[in-house]
């Protein structure tokens, strides 16, 4: 005849096993969480549009009514234009502003 393990030991024996298999799950689930989280902010960085992009003000000519960035725009007074020739022109058109 086999030894019989007592009734108490293989219980405890048990218990061990599933709470080492929980603190697996939750340590797995920890894992993965921060894995998503570095995954979001990485891509949230790429997406992240350019200073550059951001910052760049776009005039309306007020000759044609294209737009342009502003450092492309010509200005006089408080009007803005795509070219020296549209400037000339509106300028001729209203000669007041």
């Amino acid at each position: 005849m086999g030894a019989l393990v007592p009734k108490s030991i293989a219980t405890d024996k048990q218990k061990q096993e599933d709470n080492m298999i929980l603190v697996r799950l939750i340590i797995f689930i920890a894992l993965m969480s921060l894995v998503w989280i570095i995954y979001r902010k990485i891509s949230a960085l790429k997406n992240t549009p350019s200073p550059k992009a951001a910052t760049t003000s776009m005039k309306k000519c007020s000759h044609c009514g294209v737009h342009l960035p502003e450092q492309d725009a010509i200005k006089h007074d408080q009007h803005y234009f795509c070219s020296l020739e549209h400037q000339k022109v509106f300028l001729d058109q209203h000669p007041d502003d």
